[in-house]
């Protein structure tokens, strides 16, 4: 667990390094690009269960495994 919050704490490093934001709208945006993340894999979830009954099925499991597994980090050196 630590070997991760070692890996968070170099991307965020990095990203305030090369981030001409200032410290509260890099943490803004950063929160709302979690959050959207987060959604697009809800939405695929819903899809593929077919819990919107006005869509029904519209995803189908690969593609929800698929939409939260591409969702990779910027491109960094440590």
């Amino acid at each position: 667990m630590q070997d991760t919050w070692a890996t968070i704490e170099q991307l965020v490093a990095w990203l305030d390094e090369h981030s001409s934001d200032s410290a509260e709208m890099a943490c803004l945006l950063r929160v709302l690009k979690i959050s959207e993340e987060a959604g697009e894999v809800a939405e695929a979830v819903i899809g593929a269960t077919g819990a919107n009954p006005r869509k029904g099925e519209s995803h189908t499991g690969t593609t929800s495994r698929t939409s939260s597994a591409t969702s990779s980090p910027p491109a960094w050196s440590p």
